[in-house]
């Protein structure tokens, strides 16, 4: 009868160990899932960043490719081509 008391206090015991631990799980599952929604956010932010600076690095581009010693005419010309080019690109992604 006491070996049965025992067995009974050991499973009381194991199941309370298990729930402590389903517990401490259950918390650092929640921890991880918050770090990764802030991770998430982060990454939007910076791909956002990215495709800012892309843009202005391919501003700087257009910019620097346009020579100063060029004519206001031949400027204009260039600016146009490059203009019309960007309209093209943008048809393109639309479709």
């Amino acid at each position: 009868m006491e070996n049965a008391k025992r067995l009974v206090d050991d499973i009381n015991r194991k199941v309370s160990k298990l729930i402590e631990k389903q517990n401490s799980l259950k918390t650092n599952n929640t921890d991880l899932i918050n770090k990764q929604k802030k991770l998430i956010i982060t990454i939007e932010e910076q791909s956002r960043l990215i495709e800012k600076q892309n843009e202005q690095n391919a501003m700087l581009r257009i910019a620097n490719s346009v020579k100063p010693e060029e004519g206001t005419v031949d400027v204009k010309k260039r600016i146009d081509i490059l203009v019309r080019e960007i309209d093209t690109c943008i048809g393109l992604l639309n479709n």
